[in-house]
């Protein structure tokens, strides 16, 4: 039964608790779908097309739409922190 079945139904009945229930419910439903949707939306245009897909990463490393200085000091800066990683690896320490 839809819900303004339902509540033309509680209306003849005179059922004023009931008609609140399911306008409450029903408006409750509605809102709650309307703000996924709009979490949804939200979080592909933050998101979405923000990253590179898993091994076709390109020289945008901040993925800011240009390649500039700043990727670069990344890149670098990237590669400082892995060479410490395997020094510390090969000496036998786990951090």
């Amino acid at each position: 039964m839809s819900a303004a079945s339902e509540i033309l139904k509680y209306v003849m009945d005179e059922n004023p608790k009931e008609i609140m229930k399911t306008l409450d419910r029903e408006l409750f439903d509605r809102i709650s779908s309307r703000l996924e949707e709009k979490r949804i939306q939200v979080a592909r245009q933050v998101y979405g097309e923000a990253l590179d897909p898993v091994g076709k990463e390109d020289k945008d490393i901040n993925n800011d739409g240009k390649v500039d200085s700043s990727d670069g000091y990344l890149r670098k800066r990237r590669d400082a922190i892995a060479k410490q990683i395997r020094k510390k690896r090969r000496k036998g320490h786990k951090k």
